[in-house]
């Protein structure tokens, strides 16, 4: 289970037996949305007979939701392991960079993880997590359930309801948590939303550095840097990578390549393939047979 960007604590490592020190019996996937690319929300469901793990990096904010009986969960800190009950409907959440430390039996588990870069473009800053072992939250775990289930049926509802669901676990979330505050003098925050907000707005249309940096009240070489420094995306690269994840959305919801390529900003449909398998490692029309 590797700790890249991509990796999270149910990796397809865990669904394939392949363990690790301090991972002595994998959890059983019964469904993830990793495979469908949702923009930055991954979600899962399993079982797992017993779990015992220390120090499995975590790359973006995560919830586990207990879906069955009670749970007994052992927990570590500075003293050692603790137990802790997980109720049936309650939560383990665990801030991005966290430990993933726990000792448990038998569970039948979902679990969400909300990528930093998601939280950033929805609510233009961070928010300060912090772990929660047993939160009971009705709100929570009904867009939470919703979302288990888009996964479970590969997205049947659409991109829009997904969509909704996600901003709407965000602002739950932001409604348990304390936002971040930027310092006074960073390009994050309220420029940062504005400017990622008008590129997902404009992915049909042509994108300029000049362009987006008009809104932001700074120079275009300016607005180049503090976006790197920011986001440790270049303008370019986050424009393309939004335009990859339009398409591949609306592939997913069975749109055509070209109306793909047209709708996401792309020169042609050669265009689209090209950056698509390079990205994804399938081109368009592998993924769109392969959901057929």
């Amino acid at each position: 289970m590797d700790g890249g960007p991509e990796s999270t604590l149910h990796s397809s490592d865990l669904r394939t037996g392949r363990t690790r020190p301090g991972v002595l019996v994998a959890p059983v996937v019964a469904f993830s949305s990793r495979a469908l690319g949702w923009d930055g929300v991954v979600v899962e469901r399993g079982v797992r007979s017993r779990f015992e793990g220390e120090h499995i990096a975590i790359a973006g904010h995560w919830l586990g939701i207990n879906l069955k009986c009670p749970l007994i969960m052992q927990t570590k800190d500075a003293d050692g392991f603790h137990p802790v009950t997980i109720g049936t409907g309650c939560f383990v959440i665990l801030p991005a960079g966290a430990a993933f430390d726990p000792h448990n039996g038998p569970s039948e588990w979902g679990a969400v993880e909300v990528s930093l870069d998601k939280i950033r473009r929805v609510l233009g800053t961070d928010l300060r997590v912090v772990p929660m072992h047993g939160l009971s939250d009705e709100p929570l775990a009904a867009v939470v359930i919703a979302l288990l289930h888009e996964a479970a049926t590969r997205g049947a509802a659409g991109r829009a309801y997904r969509d909704a669901l996600v901003l709407a676990l965000v602002a739950r979330l932001a409604g348990l948590f304390d936002l971040i505050a930027p310092p006074a003098d960073a390009f994050a925050g309220q420029r940062l939303a504005m400017t990622c907000a008008l590129v997902d707005e404009r992915l049909a249309e042509r994108i300029t550095v000049k362009h987006l940096a008009r809104g932001t009240g700074l120079s275009p070489a300016h607005f180049s840097r503090e976006f790197k420094r920011s986001t440790g995306e270049t303008p370019h690269a986050f424009v393309m990578r939004r335009r990859l994840e339009h398409a591949h959305g609306f592939l997913s919801d069975g749109g055509s390549i070209a109306e793909a390529a047209l709708c996401s900003g792309f020169a042609d449909q050669a265009h689209l393939s090209r950056l698509f398998k390079r990205r994804y490692f399938v081109t368009p029309g592998a993924f769109l047979r392969a959901r057929q």
